[in-house]
């Protein structure tokens, strides 16, 4: 019988030591977890100020690519207004030409009849 309670005891300090370091291995396993999740907390955190920045640089560029559209725009509108211009005075050439031959021609109609 003592060597049956002899067993049960170093079934129990067996059991006691398992569950001993079982609460020991658990503990430091909360410990990681609470660090990973503080740095998860943390890279959540540094991710969301460069989503903010991001967004702010990104308000800046829209405004930018809004003012590039508007001066492509302008310029566009100066390339057909050149070109309307080139056409106007190309137009008026032909008209100022089409007059000086019509008054050389008079001139000359002139100077037959004397």
């Amino acid at each position: 019988m003592e060597t049956e309670i002899a067993k049960a005891e170093q079934y129990l300090a067996d059991k006691k030591a398992e569950l001993k370091t079982k609460i020991i291995s658990e503990g430091e396993q909360a410990r990681k977890n609470a660090k990973g999740r503080e740095q998860l907390n943390m890279a959540n955190r540094d991710l969301s100020n460069s989503i903010m920045k991001l967004d702010f640089m990104l308000s800046q560029n829209d405004e930018y690519a809004n003012t590039l559209s508007k001066l492509t725009e302008m310029k566009k509108k100066q390339g057909q207004l050149l070109l309307q211009k080139k056409r106007f005075e190309t137009e008026n050439a032909d008209v100022i030409n089409q007059l000086r031959k019509e008054r050389i021609r008079q001139q000359l109609e002139e100077l037959d009849m004397d």
